[in-house]
């Protein structure tokens, strides 16, 4: 057989032409996404810095709401004509009954509350026009005008033409202390002389601001209607808020200052008669853009680089294979023996992928197993917080009647249910170990037992029956209030002579938990109806037994099966709760 002669620079030509072919397959393409990326970048994070401008300005808005609020509230409590009549006739004859009396208490507690509820907040004034020249303050009730050091917001009301309006001035209690920087929010009354003023701690205000606030080179400015700026930020130079008042006049979207060009953005408030302003500097936008772009040419340049050397290779590696072939014809015309291949064939390349494919999805699998895992923990936690709000908002509504029955008293029922009250809260909200000694749980479902007994006039005894030895065993916090909160309020609630009963004994290695009363009880269908939605894994928030839903759910995810609620009831008899607790292993 003949041989077959190799041809000259087979090898040079054969791999030059192989990696033109992919270099232009590979590279070409890939500087054309990159302009595109390139693009792209620029024009995201342009959107990007203007949404968060937007944003800023969102975010300013909705404070702004919240101190024109302020002063609707008090209009909106002023509406009751009592209210408002006898705060006038107190400030007018600067004498007060009784009536007068219950309303100022009223009307100082609220005023009082929403201070305490602000952090910024310092003081709310009240004005109306009278003979005796008085204010009412919320640190001094009423007072003469002539003994008030901070007086001048009075005539600023008086000519003020805007129904609510602001006014940024500086405020001394004291000779001895510095000028506080205040935002005074003037509200006027509708169809009533006289107006209220809320007094603000500037520094807190503007604090809060710096929070809406993306960069470190972001202004925020408010200005009135005219464009005089009223307050900025601390990092906006005085002379680019003067500024704004003429650019905004010629509708620009630019302002020059410094040899340094900003862009802004601004929004109407209408409520307060303002404008909200936000500026950066214009090279944010394109040092953000360049910052993505550096990012983009480095990884295409790497990219770059990683597909001229993948040609060279797959064109090395392409000869490799075609002068083996080569090879064999030769070793067969010259009747030699082959050699093994050294490179693998298709299908192992597929046995591979097949293998991988496979690793791949235990992987998976065993993440989605660590993610079921993680939600069922968070879901114990979330249910071992949840209150039941309607026993907080009756509780609440009753110690408020006790305190109008016991008022002058120094304790009571108020006083007791209160104090029981903060123990329960605290208990509840407790970020300590999720299981506490069966002593400690006990003492807290007998705190809310002392509360339910003074709302329903002790109508209803309580028998604790607990085996010795069981006191540290420990329990599942918030576990047992849930099932005597159910026997209160769907069985003994409407009876004279009601009966509650919690036994606790030993059962083998572990502890049974037996709540009984002798309340309504539960009819077969009801009965039926109540363990169906018990046996379901979610909690049904408008059920009325999400309690005991809650209790089971949490008995099932800590303990298993074997620890669910049992239910046994008969109608007019009363009901019983059973769980068990299994013992250490």
């Amino acid at each position: 057989m003949r041989r077959i002669p190799k041809p000259v620079r087979i090898k040079e030509q054969f791999v030059k032409k192989n990696f033109i072919t992919l270099f232009c397959a590979f590279v070409l393409p890939q500087l054309f996404l990159g302009l595109l990326l390139a693009w792209n970048a620029f024009q995201t994070t342009s959107r990007e810095v203007h949404q968060r401008m937007e944003n800023t300005l969102k975010l300013t808005a909705e404070d702004m709401d919240r101190l024109y609020n302020h002063g609707k509230t008090v209009e909106l409590y002023f509406k009751n004509g009592g209210v408002l009549l006898g705060m006038d006739r107190m400030m007018l004859e600067g004498t007060a009954s009784y009536t007068d009396y219950m309303i100022l208490k009223q009307f100082t507690t609220m005023i009082q509350s929403m201070i305490n509820s602000s952090t910024d907040l310092k003081s709310i004034y009240l004005y109306f026009p009278n003979n005796l020249n008085r204010v009412y303050t919320s640190d001094q009730k009423f007072i003469d005008v002539k003994w008030l050091k901070d007086k001048e917001w009075i005539e600023v009301l008086r000519n003020g033409k805007e129904e609510s309006f602001l006014w940024t001035r500086r405020k001394k209690d004291y000779d001895f202390e510095e000028d506080k920087k205040l935002l005074s929010v003037f509200h006027k009354l509708r169809n009533y002389p006289g107006g209220i003023v809320f007094n603000y701690d500037m520094e807190k205000l503007l604090k809060s601001y710096e929070s809406a606030l993306f960069y470190p080179e972001q202004f925020l400015i408010v200005t009135d209607q005219a464009g005089g700026y009223i307050l900025k930020n601390e990092k906006c130079p005085s002379e680019l808020a003067v500024m704004f008042s003429g650019a905004l006049d010629e509708g620009k979207d630019t302002i020059n200052l410094q040899g340094e060009k900003y862009r802004f953005i601004e929004q109407e408030y209408d409520s307060l008669h303002l404008r909200l302003i936000t500026a950066v500097p214009e090279q944010l936008f394109y040092q953000a853009s360049l910052e993505h772009m550096q990012t983009t040419i480095f990884s295409l340049s790497l990219i770059l680089l990683f597909s001229i050397f993948l040609a060279w290779i797959i064109s090395v590696n392409d000869y490799s294979h075609l002068s083996q072939i080569i090879q064999w014809f030769e070793l067969a015309a010259a009747k030699k023996p082959l050699p093994e291949s050294k490179t693998k064939d298709m299908y192992s390349q597929i046995l591979q992928n097949i293998i991988q494919m496979f690793l791949k999805n235990d992987y998976l699998e065993i993440r989605l197993s660590e993610e079921k895992f993680k939600k069922q923990v968070a879901e114990l936690q979330a249910l071992q917080y949840q209150i039941n709000p309607h026993f907080l908002f009756n509780t609440l509504q009753t110690i408020r009647y006790e305190i109008l029955d016991e008022t002058g008293k120094e304790d009571g029922c108020a006083e007791r249910m209160v104090g029981n009250l903060a123990d329960i809260m605290r208990y509840s909200l407790d970020s300590g170990e999720k299981k506490v000694a069966l002593r400690e749980e006990a003492d807290n479902c007998k705190k809310y037992i002392e509360i339910q007994q003074i709302r329903y006039q002790n109508r209803f005894q309580t028998e604790w029956d607990i085996e010795n030895g069981l006191q540290e065993q420990e329990i599942l916090r918030l576990i047992l209030q849930p099932l005597v909160e159910n026997s209160i309020i769907h069985g003994i609630q409407r009876k004279q002579d009601g009966k509650i009963r919690i036994k606790i004994r030993r059962k083998e290695k572990g502890v049974l938990i037996t709540v009984l009363d002798n309340g309504c009880g539960m009819d077969a269908n009801q009965l039926q109806k109540l363990r169906m939605q018990l046996g379901a894994r979610t909690v049904e928030y408008e059920n009325q037994h999400i309690g005991l839903q809650n209790v089971n759910l949490r008995l099932l995810l800590e303990y298993g099966c074997q620890s669910c609620l049992r239910i046994r009831s008969h109608k007019g008899m009363g009901t019983e709760v059973v769980f068990y607790i299994p013992g250490k292993e």
